[in-house]
């Protein structure tokens, strides 16, 4: 990949690579074709508009609330998470 489009990549995913949960739920019975359970979704506000996304990095011990930040992921996970806690 060439520098100049790297550094076009690089200024794309600062822009969003962070984001605020607007709300969230825990999936821990996920239907049919889902893996990974328990795991979060979560509709968060990138500051331009609000998306609904699978948040990578969820566990049963861990604590959510809305306005914690996730950052954005390079690339979807095996499960297809685009953010993480």
């Amino acid at each position: 990949m060439s520098s100049a489009i790297t550094t076009v990549a690089e200024k794309l995913n600062q822009a969003i690579e962070t984001a605020t949960i607007f709300t969230f739920t825990v999936i821990r019975t996920p239907p049919q074709g889902f893996e990974g359970a328990p795991y979060c979704v979560a509709i968060i506000n990138t500051g331009d508009t609000l998306e609904t996304v699978r948040v990578a990095g969820y566990t049963d011990d861990r604590e959510i609330a809305v306005g914690d930040t996730v950052h954005a992921l390079a690339r979807p996970d095996d499960n297809g998470a685009t953010y993480t806690f």
